[in-house]
């Protein structure tokens, strides 16, 4: 066998020419389970069609048919462990912390899976609690204190 009798293997190579696609089917009912003929020779552009050697599951054409999300972080349960974690500098992130939690939590449980985050918001929750208890304890020590000493 000689050079000449080797066809060239790709597009870089001289007297390389890409492979014809054959004519579609003229056959106007679809085969017995088989995909109609419009959908099997869809156009480049068209619904359905993708590019030899992708499959659905390929980065950049979609997720694959039944997939189910990933699940996210819900926003408002960070917010509210934010808040709950910073809350010992003044009286408002507290509270706000709680409400988020609350917030959160009523999100994450009609997200059907979709949101995640549910101990962030318990945590938040619990945070904002404790320093509301803990800043009126302390107000109250100091107004006691205050009226004492009146």
């Amino acid at each position: 066998m000689t050079t000449s009798d080797v066809p060239p293997e790709g597009p870089g190579e001289p007297g390389w020419a890409a492979p014809e696609r054959p004519d579609p089917p003229t056959a106007s009912a679809p085969a017995p389970g088989g995909p109609s003929p419009s959908a099997a020779w869809a156009a480049p552009g068209a619904a359905g069609w993708a590019p030899p050697g992708s499959s659905p599951s390929t980065p950049g054409w979609g997720s694959p048919a039944g997939a189910v999300p990933k699940p996210t972080v819900n926003g408002l349960a960070v917010a509210a462990l934010v808040l709950g974690l910073c809350c010992w500098c003044f009286f408002v992130p507290g509270i706000l912390a709680v409400i988020f939690g609350f917030l959160a939590l009523d999100r994450i449980a009609t997200s059907e899976g979709r949101q995640k985050g549910r101990g962030m918001a318990i945590a938040g929750i619990v945070l904002g609690w404790v320093s509301i208890a803990v800043l009126g304890g302390l107000a109250i020590a100091w107004l006691a204190y205050g009226l004492s000493n009146a």
